[in-house]
């Protein structure tokens, strides 16, 4: 039964407070042929204490690297696996017991490229996840529907959960960078991995269990944060469109979603971040708004989706919102009265509903 290998990637960046139960949940698998790459990403806390005390166990390989982010850390975990299927587990979360041995089952029953498993967040349980409207389990695509998982990857946030997948190592590329990214790696990671798969598995098997933990989202921020943000949007954009584009075939529809998902993603950034800037400074925000706008209004193929748009009778308001966002920064959030932080908080919800109904209907 221990013969296929399989190795689990787990980065780690600070995460003393809950490494032991990551570690523990890892080490305690019914399933024994494992091998778990921990790539210590330059912690500054006691996490890397944390990790020599497993050192000793054979399964377990540490390796140190000067902080670069997750999307470099588990590059690096992949790099040095050796096992036929790859896992990422975050190490701030923690699997099921038999979470290995659930999943060897269906790789020896199907030979998938991929299964996609499902997960709950606690401390409070999270709705059932749908990816597509299956209605029974396990769903098996043994020759991938592209233009189905393209369209899911483009316009939803189902597929793009690196730790609720395990995968073919063969079938795993990504694009030549060492730049950090802090936002869309699992995006830019799930949209290499299932354009190069052939067949993937779904499954009801609730086996990840992610750590709902506002206390570590909830953080004041620069203006170079969100410039870092924004910057990783706008590469991940690049290099998915340039992807796209060497595609056969017409793919402007693919094109279309992205530049979609894109301006979406800008309007979340500047809405869910800028609450939380540490200092307001009405020339800085004034100059990132209007360096931003300058680069959408410059997307080669913004004219073109403005034109889909128009032909299908698509609301492409999110480019008006986005300007609309700037001028409330302006008249609300910069005026330094705080009497009109009620009133730009109730346009921020509002703004979000809308998104949120766009993105609903899309």
């Amino acid at each position: 039964m221990n013969d296929i290998l399989i190795s689990i990637v787990v980065p780690v960046y600070n995460s003393e407070k809950y490494l032991d139960d990551c570690i523990n949940s890892l080490l305690n698998q019914t399933y024994d042929n494992i091998e778990i790459l921990f790539i210590n990403d330059g912690s500054s806390d006691n996490s890397l204490n944390i990790l020599n005390k497993f050192k000793s166990n054979g399964r377990i390989k540490i390796i140190n690297q000067k902080n670069s982010g997750a999307f470099i850390a588990r590059k690096v975990g992949i790099l040095n696996a050796k096992g036929k299927y790859i896992m990422f587990v975050d190490s701030d979360d923690y699997i099921s017991n038999n979470t290995v041995e659930v999943l060897v089952n269906y790789i020896k029953e199907y030979n998938p490229d991929i299964v996609k498993f499902k997960f709950l967040t606690f401390p409070n349980e999270s709705k059932k996840i749908v990816y597509f409207d299956e209605t029974e389990h396990p769903v098996y695509m043994n020759n991938i529907d592209f233009n189905m998982i393209n369209k899911t990857l483009l316009t939803t946030n189902k597929l793009n959960n690196l730790s609720t997948m395990i995968v073919k190592k063969n079938i795993i590329t990504f694009p030549q960078i060492e730049k950090r990214i802090n936002l869309s790696e699992d995006f830019l990671m799930s949209f290499f991995i299932y354009n190069n798969a052939k067949s993937v598995l779904f499954v009801d098997d609730c086996l990840y269990f992610y750590r709902n933990n506002s206390n570590s989202t909830i953080h004041r921020v620069s203006f170079n944060e969100i410039n870092c943000n924004l910057n990783d949007e706008k590469l991940v954009f690049e290099i998915v469109k340039d992807n796209i584009n060497n595609w056969e075939g017409n793919n402007n529809l693919y094109i279309n979603m992205l530049i979609n998902r894109l301006l979406d993603n800008i309007s979340l950034i500047y809405l869910n971040k800028c609450i939380n800037l540490k200092k307001y400074n009405k020339k800085e925000i004034n100059s990132l708004s209007r360096n931003l706008l300058n680069y959408i209004q410059e997307i080669p193929e913004l004219k073109l989706y403005k034109k889909f748009c128009k032909k299908n009778k698509i609301d492409n308001s999110n480019i008006n919102r986005i300007k609309n966002i700037f001028k409330d920064l302006y008249k609300y959030f910069l005026i330094y009265n705080k009497l009109f932080f009620i009133v730009f908080l109730t346009l921020l919800l509002n703004n979000i509903k809308r998104l949120g109904c766009d993105r609903s209907e899309n």
